[in-house]
């Protein structure tokens, strides 16, 4: 019924409807005005019946809602659960020499990927957050199932020296000023159940973020800013791929000072006020220093995206890493020419910072609507016919 309706321009009249509906689903005039006892004792069209309970519950889910007595209009929101890929099959929309987008479902995807051909596998999944987004969101229970079973999909694709990052956000727990610890829990399926190994945590700083939780930081005063999120970096053997050399970063103006002095007078070498030992060695630089897990970056890397969406009147995707975030897991995990996958890819920020960098990368995502703003990332990109019926005009 909604895909009728968003077939013919967004509204239809209920007469156009149960016309439309018999002659799609291929009813004879016969069977189409079978009738049967109605709850007053009158007799009904036992079709008619069945299109106004799917029009009552599309309406009680908010795809659809009257537009004037006896007209039926699609809504935004059924305009975005229209844009899912929800046929069970993966879908190739679009290829560079190097990457490839597929628009399905992670599940599906999994599918389709050959076992132990990714090298980075990359993505920031929907949180279990109170608040719902419009992409969808799970409650806490659930979704630690089903991030357990995604990455148990995930597991035989990656690589022996394969790594897989994952970038979640803390979490409240409803009307309490507490965390939920789901991702601890997670951690600690992933390692007990899937033999994954745990390489590190790293943090995003985002300057950017609002005092959140409000009541417990704004109104309550009981807790202050939450300004990072997590990435947590699993590997599937411990013999994973990485390099920190290819994500050194300029030495601080501190430490130049102290080892110039050094140079000079040879004091400041030996045992550390903290303990520690500073030899020889440390009088050695190149100028640049081994980052920590602390990423401050803000989203300003994706403003470039935001304009090209406004300008081609598409929808930006609401929730997007910043560019250089992936970029510094793609450099440290990864070398030229290996391949990097992000199974909930968004609008694509994955596969355009890995087709920069000269990666093999795969894309997928179940949205229609992020995948077409996403694509104005790449340049020279024209649509599949069959994408631009399917996907909702925005």
């Amino acid at each position: 019924l909604i895909e009728l309706i968003d077939q013919r321009g967004g509204q239809l009249s209920s007469t156009d409807a149960y016309d439309a509906l018999a002659h799609d689903l291929g009813l004879t005039e016969q069977d189409a005005e079978r009738t049967v006892t109605g709850g007053r004792g009158q007799r009904v069209s036992a079709f008619k019946q069945r299109v106004r309970w799917a029009r009552h519950d599309a309406v009680k889910r908010g795809l659809l809602r009257s537009a004037k007595r006896g007209v039926w209009q699609i809504t935004d929101h059924g305009q975005e659960k229209l844009a899912k890929n929800t046929t069970g099959i993966v879908f190739t929309i679009y290829e560079t020499e190097l990457g490839t987008v597929l628009w399905g479902s992670a599940e599906r995807a999994a599918g389709v990927i050959e076992p132990g051909s990714i090298d980075l596998l990359w993505t920031s999944p929907p949180y279990p957050l109170l608040q719902q987004k419009e992409y969808g969101n799970l409650g806490s229970a659930d979704w630690l199932e089903w991030m357990h079973d995604l990455c148990g999909l995930w597991h035989p694709l990656l690589a022996d020296t394969g790594s897989l990052v994952l970038n979640l956000g803390s979490v409240p727990v409803r009307n309490r000023p507490i965390q939920d610890p789901y991702i601890e829990r997670l951690v600690l399926k992933l390692i007990d159940d899937l033999d994954y190994r745990l390489v590190d945590r790293h943090f995003w700083h985002n300057p950017c973020k609002p005092p959140t939780p409000v009541k417990w930081v704004a109104v309550e005063k009981v807790r202050v800013k939450n300004s990072i999120e997590h990435l947590l970096w699993l590997s599937k053997t411990d013999h994973f791929k990485a390099n920190n050399d290819n994500v050194r970063v300029p030495e601080s103006p501190a430490t130049r000072k102290w080892r110039e002095h050094a140079q000079r007078t040879g004091k400041g070498l030996g045992k550390r006020p903290g303990g520690s030992v500073a030899g020889p060695g440390f009088l050695k630089s190149n100028g640049t220093a081994i980052p920590s897990v602390l990423h401050s970056i803000p989203h300003d890397a994706n403003r470039a995206y935001r304009q090209a969406c406004k300008q081609e009147g598409l929808k930006p995707h609401p929730a997007m890493a910043p560019q250089g975030l992936i970029e510094f897991f793609v450099k440290l995990t990864t070398e030229t020419n290996d391949c990097v996958y992000d199974p909930m890819a968004g609008s694509l920020t994955t596969g355009a910072v890995a087709e920069r960098l000269g990666r093999r990368w795969l894309c997928s995502e179940l949205h229609g609507d992020y995948l077409k703003s996403g694509l104005l990332r790449f340049e020279n990109c024209g649509y599949p016919e069959f994408l631009v019926d399917k996907m909702p005009k925005m």
